[in-house]
């Protein structure tokens, strides 16, 4: 079987549902060197900032999500879903200085980072569809590894780039 990208706009963040903050689109260099990655920059309200990616699965088994992220400000990143074993603000952070995941934050399913060059990591994140209805993944970026709403300063944020969304246990 052909394997079908689910992340609609994949490399357009600006395009995704954008709650508390911004984009400057093909604000960087992506992994692969064209000027493709888009920075997300929280607001200065009090809250959590993120870009919501939201699609239909058609899947209630196994689904995997990658993106790859940088620091561009903030050194945190809480990606987590309304399907699989987390919701709400719940799942891994990952360090986007040294590539690990310090936090499940609840999250039950496994996450790896991958050092893919020049200050960027690919996190993968396996979890269960839930097959029919909506399927959104948050992309938090954090000030500290604490996960907890703030006040963005308007110019800090993190780079975005090729986020994939797939059935089975490859994206």
């Amino acid at each position: 079987t052909t394997p079908v990208n689910y992340a609609i706009n994949s490399e357009q963040v600006d395009l995704w549902d954008l709650r508390n903050g911004n984009v400057s689109a093909n604000f960087a260099a992506s992994p692969i060197g064209d000027l493709t990655a888009d920075k997300w920059i929280p607001d200065t309200t009090s809250n959590f900032h993120l870009p919501r990616l939201t699609t239909t699965l058609s899947s209630t088994s196994s689904v995997t999500y990658s993106i790859y992220a940088k620091q561009a400000g903030y050194r945190y990143l809480l990606v987590n879903t309304t399907a699989g074993s987390s919701s709400g603000n719940a799942g891994p952070v990952v360090d986007l200085q040294d590539g690990v995941v310090i936090d499940n934050f609840t999250a039950t399913y496994s996450t790896t980072v991958t050092d893919a060059g020049n200050g960027w990591w690919r996190i993968v994140i396996p979890f269960t569809g839930n097959g029919g209805t909506s399927t959104q993944v948050d992309h938090n970026p954090l000030p500290t590894s604490t996960v907890a709403a703030y006040a963005g300063d308007g110019t800090s944020g993190v780079l975005l780039w090729g986020a994939q969304l797939e059935e089975g246990t490859t994206a």
